[in-house]
């Protein structure tokens, strides 16, 4: 059974991707921010991701598809500017601000360049290419679901054999760091 079957039949509904940039020997981690028209919770930064469309019946797009789109609606990049895009672990539930509970299939790529023209300004204001230092600061404005679906992707994200080394070891190091301090809600 494909993948994008078993997903749908497990009532996965949503992709979200963390998309990293290496720019002059820099990790950089694209968030966006939504209008105030698609805030959610506290209504700050969030990642690359959305729905995943119903195209018949009972056949829906592709998970892998779907976060192409949704990465080429929110940054304005194409499927050609990712040079990996890896599934990470199983499904995620995740609730968002408004309450509703989502199973969502995490991301995780590496982009050639690092874009920032949203297709719909109604629903992205900007994006930006933040680094580590300022992850953080960025995650503290999510509501509490879509923090720990942030973090649930970063540490699947470094099981991941095709990652980067490099993303793998600034992943760790955050997610280490932070776990030593309170993570401000």
């Amino acid at each position: 059974m494909r993948l994008e079957t078993r997903l749908a039949s497990r009532g996965v509904s949503n992709v979200a991707g963390l998309f990293f940039d290496l720019h002059n020997h820099e990790i950089r981690l694209c968030f966006a921010l939504p209008t105030a028209a698609h805030l959610d919770g506290k209504g700050n930064y969030t990642v690359p991701g959305g729905r995943i469309r119903r195209l018949g019946a009972h056949r829906f797009e592709p998970v892998r598809t779907a976060m192409y789109r949704e990465y080429g609606e929110e940054t304005g990049g194409t499927e050609d500017d990712i040079l990996i895009l890896s599934g990470v672990g199983a499904p995620i539930s995740h609730c968002t601000g408004r309450g509703e509970i989502k199973l969502v299939q995490g991301f995780a790529g590496i982009v050639a360049k690092s874009c920032s023209s949203p297709q719909d300004a109604d629903e992205i204001k900007s994006v930006d290419w933040l680094t580590p230092d300022t992850w953080q600061r960025a995650i503290n404005t999510m509501n509490q679901g879509k923090q720990q679906l942030v973090l649930n992707i970063m540490r699947g994200t470094c099981q991941l054999s095709r990652m980067y080394p490099c993303v793998k070891r600034e992943i760790t190091r955050f997610l280490a760091e932070m776990d030593s301090h309170t993570f401000a809600r």
